[in-house]
């Protein structure tokens, strides 16, 4: 499994596209993190992480790690993902939700899209390595 991360400039690294102040997870290798709505997403191919954190780096030049990982609790994944994630009651509207079809008209502030190739969400996700460069 792989985990994409942002490391800010304080060395900390963080989720990678979570914008709320209350839903940013903070990861340590090899320690568990939790996912305080829903669940962490992983991959479970490389070449997905690796394209993600390179995306990430153009639209924003911050720096995206990506790690391999341990997963536990395997959480199910919604239907589609939002596009922004400052909004802490549509994130947790979404993750909630058993059909995102039903409530789009609520998600409107943030656009639904499709998750990545091989994308899976976990409860608790620990860091264990840096692959790449």
């Amino acid at each position: 499994m792989f985990k994409v991360v942002r490391r800010d400039a304080h060395g900390r690294l963080l989720s990678c596209a979570v914008e709320h102040p209350e839903l940013v997870v903070e990861y340590r290798p090899g320690f568990w993190s939790e996912a305080p709505v829903g669940g962490l997403l992983v991959f479970t191919q490389y070449q997905p992480a690796d394209l993600l954190a390179v995306a990430l780096y153009v639209a924003s030049l911050e720096t995206f790690e990506v790690w391999t990982c341990e997963v536990s609790e395997r959480v199910r994944l919604p239907e589609f993902s939002l596009t922004r994630t400052d909004f802490r009651d549509l994130v947790e509207l979404l993750w909630g939700s058993e059909d995102v079809r039903a409530i789009r008209h609520q998600l409107w502030p943030a656009r639904l899209e499709f998750w990545p190739e091989a994308t899976q969400a976990y409860r608790r996700v620990k860091i264990v390595e840096r692959v790449g460069t």
